[in-house]
């Protein structure tokens, strides 16, 4: 991600100075105190032992933002190491993009901040979609759209395995379904749990899940039916509007 985006912000006629590890703690003192953002592209586990290096660094006068995929404890531990403008982004796809994903969540403590217009700008600049949000509504979404798709898909696939003869009834469906889940259970594992362990929501989530099934338990299918078709009901109006 550090690379796309240094990419495109060269691309974009920005000067850029970019630093991997090993870090070179020399070259960062020469460089870091006169750039006017400073993008952290690191892991969140990461976050805090890279502040605590690079932190004597940074002056007052920077915009300090990172890309990790929670905001409520990221922008925390960068207030710790930092007293400037801090803003927290979080790009809402992968380095591999696709055209239509371009958004970018912004989360900031005053959406006012004469800062932040810096921040906007620099995301359309590089041909984004940036909009803002608290760190704590991105977290509670993305508590849902990221970590309880990551357990209960795990969950999921947890459930009959080591079964050897349900292989013998794997349909399409579940086929793409497996399939689909791969990446995420199998080269992702990492990153996806960390997302849900680090996501002050996801047990509220987990718990709101839980009450679901339990009206599946129960047999109220049609209760969940017609709460899950809000997620379509854009296209069933365009449907009826074309009839």
């Amino acid at each position: 991600m550090g690379s796309l985006f240094g990419q495109k912000a060269l691309e974009a006629g920005y000067k850029v100075d970019g630093f991997d590890l090993p870090l070179d703690l020399e070259h960062i003192r020469s460089l870091l105190p006169a750039s006017e953002l400073v993008l952290l592209c690191v892991p969140m586990d990461a976050l805090d032992s890279l502040l605590s290096k690079i932190s004597p660094y940074l002056s007052c006068q920077q915009i300090l933002m990172d890309i990790c995929s929670v905001k409520v404890l990221p922008l925390r531990t960068m207030k710790k190491y930092f007293q400037g403008a801090v803003i927290g982004s979080h790009p809402l796809f992968g380095p591999v993009q696709q055209q239509e994903f371009r958004k970018v969540a912004l989360c900031v403590d005053d959406h006012k901040a004469s800062y932040l217009k810096k921040g906007l700008e620099f995301w359309q600049k590089l041909g984004f979609e940036p909009f803002l949000c608290t760190a704590q509504e991105h977290d509670q979404a993305m508590a849902y759209i990221q970590g309880l798709n990551f357990i209960t898909t795990l969950t999921y696939f947890a459930c009959k395995a080591g079964e050897e003869p349900i292989k013998r009834f794997i349909t399409p469906s579940f086929k793409r379904r497996l399939d689909a889940a791969q990446k995420m259970l199998r080269q992702d594992f990492k990153l996806f749990a960390t997302m849900f362990e680090r996501n002050p929501y996801s047990a509220d989530c987990i718990r709101q899940f839980r009450s679901f099934l339990n009206l599946a338990a129960a047999g109220e299918i049609e209760v969940l039916a017609e709460k899950s078709w809000w997620w379509w009901k854009s296209t069933y109006k365009k449907g009826k509007d074309k009839s």
